[in-house]
């Protein structure tokens, strides 16, 4: 490798790169001047009204409403009925487990534990307490 010819040859490749997007840049604004912004003066298509397409669109939409308002009136006027509150029901003894060890309350973590589990009077108490 040759450091000045490799300088040389980057340079010279930078040059035709510029050189070329100067060309083709005024290639496009010669082209491109001469276009004019304004409007030419000519009218567009006129629209055309369609009557009774539009009266039967009116009309679809009316009876739509009617609907809807008829609708939403029937359910307005229904009382509501109230879901069936169930008493929760006591498990059996058998369902209730022992466990080997009771837990003591000093070995468990403030965080883990939910006042409103806690069964034992004093317990909540001492949660409160701190």
């Amino acid at each position: 490798m040759h450091p000045e010819r490799d300088w040389l040859l980057g340079i010279f490749m930078g040059a035709i790169i510029v050189a070329i997007a100067a060309i083709w840049s005024v290639n496009t604004y010669v082209q491109f001047k001469n276009i004019s912004v304004t409007s030419s003066g000519q009218t567009s298509d006129s629209i055309i009204y369609k009557e009774n397409l539009v009266n039967s669109a009116l009309s679809d939409f009316a009876k739509r409403k009617e609907t809807y308002e008829l609708l939403k009136q029937e359910l307005l006027s229904q009382k509501l009925i109230p879901a069936a509150i169930v008493a929760p029901r006591e498990l059996p003894a058998e369902a209730i487990v022992e466990t080997e060890k009771p837990m003591m309350i000093d070995s468990i973590d403030r965080a883990d534990v939910v006042p409103s589990l806690v069964e034992d009077s004093r317990a909540s108490d001492v949660l409160k307490a701190e």
